[in-house]
């Protein structure tokens, strides 16, 4: 009997996503209303804060080996394992060095880098943050780990 009432309801949901699909009320990628479309198109962009022609810049994280520094031009090129990425600098882009201040001039080619980069709609990689030098090491007094702690703790519990 549980079977049937559930293949009833299974068969009507089917129904009403197909109706619903056919009518122009599904995604708007699926062949409906051009009219309609559009409008939905241009309703989420305008929710995103941008037109429906326009690419919003984004931001991510990046990081690699310095290859070389262009003090004129003010970028610096990350070596690449297909192809290398250059980065252009603002006057407003923090530079530091294990934690400290930094500039541009400071960065020596083959550390580590590490920043935040923001890609223009343009296509150009602007660094907003950029990190020279290995990453420092975080000390805290917690251990390193959740699964840590308690694996130092059942040992503690089964010694005598």
């Amino acid at each position: 009997m549980k079977t049937s009432h559930l293949n009833t309801l299974l068969a009507s949901l089917v129904a009403a996503w197909a109706l619903g699909v056919a009518v122009g009320g599904g995604d708007p990628g699926v062949p409906g209303d051009p009219e309609r479309r559009e409008n939905v198109q241009s309703q989420s962009a305008r929710q995103a804060g941008t037109s429906s022609g326009e690419v919003k810049a984004t931001r991510y994280p990046v990081r690699g080996k310095l290859k070389a520094v262009d003090l004129k031009a003010r970028t610096f090129t990350l070596a690449g394992a297909e192809k290398d990425r250059t980065f252009q600098t603002r006057p407003q882009t923090a530079f530091t060095r294990q934690g400290k201040a930094a500039k541009l001039e400071d960065a020596v080619v083959g550390e580590d880098v590490g920043g935040l980069v923001e890609k223009q709609p343009d296509g150009t990689a602007i660094a907003l943050t950029v990190r020279l030098g290995a990453k420092p090491e975080l000390v805290t007094d917690k251990p390193a780990t959740r699964k840590a702690a308690s694996k130092k703790a059942k040992s503690d519990e089964m010694s005598p």
